[in-house]
């Protein structure tokens, strides 16, 4: 079995709706892991799932023109980026339009099409991949019930297109011409299509003048083609047999319709027939017939007219997967790309269809879903949080982006890994202000509280302080550390907040986000992140610890938690100590624990929690020390020392070991 590969990154350069690569035009990113997109309408997301499937199918191709045609200038059948041009004039080669992709972890080893690349014709491990994986979209599954009301459904042509390149039937000689043509030649085929263009095309003939063909009537030539028709035939008897078989299974019990049962029938209505001049195929058909529907049999006759777009759809899907089980495993890349798969389903069928791909398929393949209903984009997030892992997905949104300069379109990718400034940014390139303005909220914020201690870090969820709190901390920080914020910055501040970030924060759907305000709003991050760079922080006893007083004459120990670091910030020379927030956890005097000295007595139950409630800064609790006891108690702050571990301290040997500093 083959070493499996995952896909890391897909470079798609001048081909359909991507232009050529540069600053904008990016690779697509994976990462190796299964890929969610949502896509608008137009910004290239179908590109992408075509550029996956030609790039794979042209492994398969036996000319190399076939694959040049797709990058031909000169060829109507290209694919080219509608504003690539060659070089020279007349020239059929586009500069710089290929797809490609690299794999995780291998960065030697990649597949590339291209005009002057055609080498994947002769990567054996390509072909395979090319069987393995499958690519569905829309318009596949539509595609089989697309016949006018009064015609039967017949799928053999169907199947000619989207079935049988890759599917693999039982090894069966054929005849052919060999490569110069100067021979007939038996050859052993497995592809099912290579084997059904031997049915259809006919055996090998000479042409013996204009378009007049002659071919080898002997009996033994004739009775050696009978032999293969029969036994490919027989292949795809076999194929509908278990497509019949596990695609009901499918549909009843994995897709949840277990009212419907459909059937392919195989028939040959005629035989072939071979004179010296003219070969005729076989007639063959693939009746698609609904036997038996919400317990009736044999009464709906016209399926297509007859039921709706979703049950359609899910006969379609359940027939698509059962043959995707004929499919290679031992393939080293194994992709299952869904193109807007679902979009004629409603949210419960399409639950119930996210059911059997997290179930069955993500184990088995590296799984792409892309989409253009920003709602279903979300649900299937919601989904991957509940029936997978977030880390094993990547997950972008796709734009169109246009060049300042050009005014040209291009794909704009947002993925999910990037800082909310770059976030804020491609949203502002995509036009969509309200949530570029939201993910400069959140930049504003981050940049905020990484330039405030610890202790106001606890609340920036917003729970119990909103952005204008920690913008004041930010400010009276710098300002004892001799680095005052601007009056210009903290404007900037106001006006951003006030025009901008509230209302869009809070729904205020009535209020315009202007392009002018963003920009300004840009301006402003720049500021805070170029001219304040963050303080340095040492930090001298780490929050968590539990210290310990012990008075050095007394049979006295007072035990209390930092719930903060206790550091010293530092910015360009100047020096600031920053207490940590402590809460109290228990105290003992002569033995007796949770000792009043202003009453004499033990405290009570409740008075003791109202105590361990609280929490206060770390002089407060000295201070507190001194107030409530006859004892005399040393002002002291402390030092880390190296030796010291976390645990319960002694902080008489705090004070022994790493000096004091009197208050």
């Amino acid at each position: 079995m083959s070493k499996r590969k995952k896909i890391d990154e897909i470079f798609i350069s001048n081909f359909k709706f991507f232009p050529e690569t540069s600053e904008t035009n990016e690779s697509v990113k994976i990462g190796g892991n299964h890929f969610l997109l949502y896509g608008e309408n137009g910004a290239g997301k179908s590109s992408i799932f075509w550029a996956l499937y030609t790039l794979l199918e042209c492994a398969n191709k036996t000319d190399t023109t076939k694959i040049q045609k797709y990058f031909d200038y000169t060829d109507q059948n290209n694919l080219l980026n509608i504003n690539a041009s060659p070089i020279n004039p007349g020239d059929k080669k586009v500069l710089n339009s290929y797809v490609s992709l690299t794999f995780k972890d291998d960065t030697n080893d990649k597949y590339k099409i291209s005009y002057d690349d055609t080498a994947i014709m002769s990567d054996d491990e390509a072909k395979i991949s090319n069987y393995a994986s499958d690519f569905v979209n829309y318009r596949f599954l539509y595609s089989v019930f697309n016949f006018r009301h009064r015609s039967q459904i017949d799928l053999f042509d169907h199947f000619l297109y989207h079935v049988f390149p890759y599917v693999k039937f039982a090894s069966t000689e054929i005849s052919q011409w060999n490569d110069d043509k100067t021979q007939v030649v038996r050859i052993v085929k497995e592809n099912a299509i290579e084997l059904f263009n031997f049915v259809i095309d006919g055996p090998p003939y000479t042409t013996i003048s204009g378009n007049r063909r002659e071919y080898i009537t002997r009996r033994s030539n004739k009775t050696f083609i009978s032999n293969r028709i029969k036994r490919i035939i027989g292949e795809l008897d076999s194929l509908v047999t278990h497509i019949n078989t596990r695609g009901n299974e499918i549909l009843q019990n994995e897709l949840k319709y277990p009212e419907i049962t459909f059937k392919l029938t195989l028939e040959k209505e005629k035989d072939f027939h071979l004179t010296k001049r003219k070969y005729t195929p076989p007639v063959v058909h693939l009746w698609l017939s609904i036997p038996n529907y919400q317990g009736k049999s044999d009464k709906l006759h016209r399926a297509h007219s007859f039921l709706n777009e979703a049950r359609l759809t899910v006969i379609s899907l359940a027939m698509r997967l059962a043959i995707l089980e004929k499919r290679p495993t031992d393939a080293e890349v194994k992709m299952l790309v869904l193109d807007d798969l679902m979009i004629s389903l409603d949210m419960s069928n399409r639950e119930k269809v996210l059911e059997v791909i997290f179930k069955k398929y993500l184990s088995q393949y590296q799984v792409f879903i892309l989409t253009h209903d920003k709602l279903f984009f979300e649900y299937i997030k919601m989904t991957i949080s509940q029936k997978s892992s977030i880390n094993d997905w990547t997950i972008s949104e796709l734009y169109v982006g246009q060049d300042d300069k050009t005014k040209k379109e291009y794909p704009l990718i947002i993925e999910s890994d990037l800082n909310y400034v770059k976030k804020a940014e491609r949203y502002f390139k995509a036009k969509d202000y309200s949530t570029c303005s939201l993910y400069i909220r959140k930049e504003l914020e981050q940049l905020i509280v990484e330039r405030l201690p610890d202790e106001f870090r606890l609340t920036i969820d917003g729970k119990f302080k909103d952005l204008s709190y920690y913008w004041d901390r930010c400010v009276e920080r710098y300002e004892k550390l001799g680095k005052s914020i601007s009056t210009e910055i903290k404007q900037a501040f106001q006006t951003t907040k006030l025009v901008l970030l509230n209302p869009q924060a809070h729904h205020i759907l009535t209020h315009p986000v202007y392009k002018i305000e963003l920009e300004r709003a840009f301006e402003l991050i720049n500021e805070i992140s170029n001219n304040y760079p963050i303080p340095s922080s040492t930090i001298l006893l780490s929050k968590g610890m539990i210290l310990q007083f012990k008075h050095p004459n007394q049979n006295y120990t007072f035990d209390f938690e930092l719930l903060t670091d206790f550091q010293i910030d530092g910015l360009n020379g100047s020096i600031e100590i920053i207490l940590p927030k402590c809460k109290v956890i228990s105290w003992q005097f002569n033995c007796l624990d949770f000792w009043c000295f202003r009453t004499n007595s033990v405290l009570n139950t409740a008075q003791i929690s109202t105590i361990q409630a609280r929490t206060d800064k770390l002089d407060k609790v000295l201070e507190n020390l001194k107030s409530v006891t006859s004892l005399a108690i040393t002002n002291a702050i402390f030092k880390a020392n190296t030796k010291l571990t976390n645990g319960l301290w002694s902080l008489e040997e705090v004070i022994d070991k790493s000096g004091v500093v009197i208050f």
